[in-house]
């Protein structure tokens, strides 16, 4: 987790999870007390699993829908002022 500076200032922080099938973010607050208030939660549907479990690659189209909701979520980061991003790429 983030250091604090500050004992009373609230960070923002994402997550980002890069699945075989969707790609998910959740932003929120680091409070003070150390509890994370959820802000918001995006989920968007690629199959980036189809391809790769298939021809062992990721086809151009495929990466094209995920380096677009990457740039989407992106936009959100930079609405909420987040400089804290957590992203893995998880498979089933």
């Amino acid at each position: 987790m983030p250091e604090q500076t500050q004992q009373n200032e609230i960070q923002s922080l994402a997550a980002i999870d890069i699945g075989s099938n969707s790609i998910r973010m959740t932003l929120g607050q680091l409070l003070p007390n150390g509890d994370i208030e959820v802000l918001e939660k995006a989920e968007r549907p690629v199959r980036l699993g189809q391809d790769t479990f298939r021809y062992s690659v990721l086809e151009p189209e495929t990466m094209r829908a995920a380096v677009s909701i990457l740039r989407e979520f992106k936009q959100r980061l930079d609405q909420y002022q987040i400089k804290h991003v957590w992203a893995v790429a998880t498979s089933a």
